[in-house]
């Protein structure tokens, strides 16, 4: 049956299919941009890093704590949480086969707890006392790992926009939400100490930002659609750890070279 068009005139039937084949494109479109806004937030890689079974030397690194962890925190269990949410990521980045990076997982096991506490404590004194005591203990913990060389991690976690609610559309109110967004900031440093003589070889930052958007979106004749868009913080970490480490296994130059003693 033929339809008519405005005026009066017959629509034919090639008129009436490519309409409808319009009328689904655009559907199609709006579908897509529904899907694309309506999807989840990415998450951290789980591939190891490429290339530690070739660096020139056996590097350890050592286990983060809660102590080396700075972020806007409810309790001291975010802290402990975000502490474990690394150490996983340096354990999975040391994960290659015939790897020459051992793992938070790895140090902790050959060490033990009040071991690996000591070496925190040596890196963190900024006094100069007690130096040959330090040095001993640091070439006794070197033996033990059989490793000249050690790595310690911090991270810092930065809102950069907090929590808010705003109203945002796509085209000609096609699709409109509401929702909250936030933004913010992972920075991740990377400390390469010699273990004898104790030194400072090398300081590297990583950082990576996050984003994310939640709420509830409206298509065409107020059809709802939920939203979630984004970026994590364990994705930035993740980011931010994996170019901090690469950048601090690569080979340092000479005027990188820190010969101060830990804690001068």
């Amino acid at each position: 049956m033929l339809k008519y068009e405005a005026g009066g005139k017959k629509a034919s039937y090639p008129q009436i299919v490519a309409g409808s084949s319009m009328i689904r494109i655009r559907y199609l479109i709006l579908l897509s941009l529904v899907l694309a806004v309506s999807g989840c937030f990415a998450g951290r890689s789980y591939l190891s890093l490429p290339g530690t079974d070739a660096i020139e030397e056996p590097v350890a690194i050592l286990p983060v704590t809660p102590a080396h962890i700075i972020m806007p925190a409810d309790s001291e269990e975010d802290y402990l949480e975000m502490a474990e949410e690394t150490n996983s990521i340096l354990n999975t980045l040391a994960g290659r086969r015939n790897s020459k990076l051992l793992g938070p997982k790895k140090v902790l096991k050959i060490l033990g707890k009040s071991n690996v506490e000591t070496l925190h404590r040596i890196l963190d004194d900024p006094g100069d006392h007690a130096r040959v005591w330090k040095a001993e203990r640091l070439a006794e913990m070197s033996k033990r790992l059989e490793v000249e060389k050690i790595i310690r991690v911090k991270v810092e976690i930065m809102m950069i926009f907090p929590s808010y609610t705003d109203i945002w559309g796509v085209g000609v109110g096609a699709i409109a939400g509401r929702g909250k967004h936030w933004r913010g900031s992972v920075d991740v440093s990377a400390d390469l100490f010699g273990m004898s003589p104790p030194r400072l070889i090398e300081y590297i930052r990583g950082q990576k930002e996050f984003y994310g958007k939640i709420g509830m979106g409206c298509l065409v004749q107020c059809i709802p659609f939920p939203y979630t868009v984004g970026t994590t913080k364990i994705y930035a970490l993740d980011r931010a750890v994996r170019e901090a480490i690469s950048l601090v296994l690569e080979e340092p130059t000479e005027d990188n070279v820190d010969t101060d003693p830990v804690g001068e």
